[in-house]
């Protein structure tokens, strides 16, 4: 190459547009999480809230750990028996053993669930149980030895007679409504998914056992709701039923079948923005 085609090819080099600088792709919440576990949460991760008798309020929450998004699986059966609780003080009179409560007459209703109940009188029955107590500390199972679901009315047996107790029946509301909701942490928008919505009554009489029936959480087009650290997810409730959430003698039962996996990526950002994306096509 001589002197002048060395010159032109300079000339070809200078004026010739540079080459498209490659764009830089969003990462997605695949690049940012690692592989992912089964994970319910279940009634033992929820610590009790703040119920208000009677108005939608949050009777329990779990806060999400830090360092893992767990992703809440849409379209599977999860699983929620939520129980009331009736206190009464009573006083057995003379040869008297049994105590009879009328729930109804507090303005209280009682759902029965399809679960399999052993014959009355039974202290283990799945949707009422009774406890006594004659120094409000230490409490004793009861048998139930009569239930009308309809009236709202439970039969205490196995009492001393002559005896004053305070006795607690645990029951499954039938009337109210049952939520479940996940919230992003406070500093970050204000944004809350629902997540389940429905009576106690459908909650409560569901077969919950059966694989078609069962609640579970619906999204169109989407297998996972993916929720980030520190995120609560809440249980709430519209009833007038007092939920004893904390009282280690109610026998809650929740599970919400779920994932959990680790952040492998230190990018708060990016995690926030892969997430807000996947909840927006929810």
């Amino acid at each position: 190459m001589n002197a002048l085609q060395r010159a032109a090819a300079r000339l070809r080099a200078a004026v010739a547009p540079a080459a498209a600088a490659p764009v830089k792709r969003a990462p997605t919440l695949a690049d940012l999480i690692g592989p992912a576990a089964p994970r319910a949460l279940t009634a033992a991760d929820f610590a009790a809230g703040a119920q208000i008798a009677g108005a939608a309020s949050e009777i329990a929450r779990v806060t999400l750990p830090r360092g893992d998004v767990h992703s809440v699986l849409v379209g599977v059966p999860l699983r929620a028996y939520i129980f009331g609780r009736f206190v009464a003080s009573v006083a057995t009179g003379v040869g008297e053993t049994t105590a009879a409560l009328d729930l109804g007459a507090a303005g209280l209703t009682m759902a029965r669930s399809t679960r399999d109940a052993p014959a009355l009188p039974t202290s283990s029955h799945p949707d009422v149980r009774a406890y006594s107590s004659t120094d409000g500390t230490t409490w004793t199972a009861r048998n139930v030895s009569a239930v009308d679901f309809a009236a709202g009315t439970v039969t205490v047996a196995g009492l001393t007679a002559e005896t004053a107790y305070t006795l607690r029946v645990y029951f499954l509301p039938a009337s109210g409504a049952f939520r479940v909701r996940a919230i992003q942490p406070s500093g970050l928008d204000s944004r809350s998914v629902e997540l389940y919505n429905d009576s106690f009554r459908a909650l409560h009489e569901t077969d919950q056992a059966d694989g078609e029936t069962a609640p579970r959480i619906k999204r169109a087009g989407v297998a996972a709701m993916p929720l980030g650290p520190k995120w609560g997810v809440t249980l709430e409730a519209t009833t007038a039923a007092t939920i004893p959430w904390g009282d280690e003698l109610a026998p809650h039962e929740v599970r919400i079948p779920g994932n959990r996996a680790p952040v492998i990526v230190n990018d708060e950002a990016s995690l926030n923005r892969a997430l807000g994306a996947a909840l927006r096509s929810a």
